[in-house]
């Protein structure tokens, strides 16, 4: 898995690094519908929030909510950036595919597919793509905000 590609359930990421002289901001949660896709079924409804703080600039949680517990992974920002610009990014247990329609480019993506692999299993999710665009263009002005001061 590539440092710029990659994300780890939560118990298992290193500590954050933090910012010296910089406040602590959330970017405000955004909620997503997904689709959990479940070979030979109808695919299930899942919801997840998405989050981002100002003192861990480089990760983005995601909080996945189905029938039972909540999960949660952290990504790295640029796996889920690079993937917005470029169509698809990762490897090992993250991968981040956009469905890009016939003869389009990423920018008319209307869905991805998340995979996630981990020793307890494995997921396929689908997600609107708009959910992670908005998300991600608050976090980055909310950051570029904080090293503007």
């Amino acid at each position: 898995m590539g440092a710029a590609c990659g994300a780890t359930p939560d118990h298992h990421r290193f500590p954050s690094a933090h910012f010296h002289g910089m406040t602590a901001v959330d970017v405000p949660h955004r909620a997503a519908h997904l689709r959990l896709l479940v070979p030979h079924q109808t695919p299930r409804s899942l919801s997840a929030v998405l989050r981002y703080r100002s003192t861990d600039p480089f990760a983005v949680t995601v909080s996945f909510t189905g029938s039972g517990d909540a999960v949660e992974w952290v990504f790295a920002r640029d796996l889920l950036l690079t993937a917005l610009a470029e169509g698809h990014c990762g490897d090992g247990d993250v991968r981040v595919r956009l469905l890009i329609p016939p003869g389009c480019g990423p920018a008319d993506a209307l869905a991805m597919r998340i995979t996630l692999a981990s020793p307890d299993g494995h997921a396929e999710i689908e997600a609107d793509v708009c959910d992670f665009r908005m998300f991600l263009d608050r976090a980055l002005a909310e950051l570029a905000l904080l090293l503007a001061e």
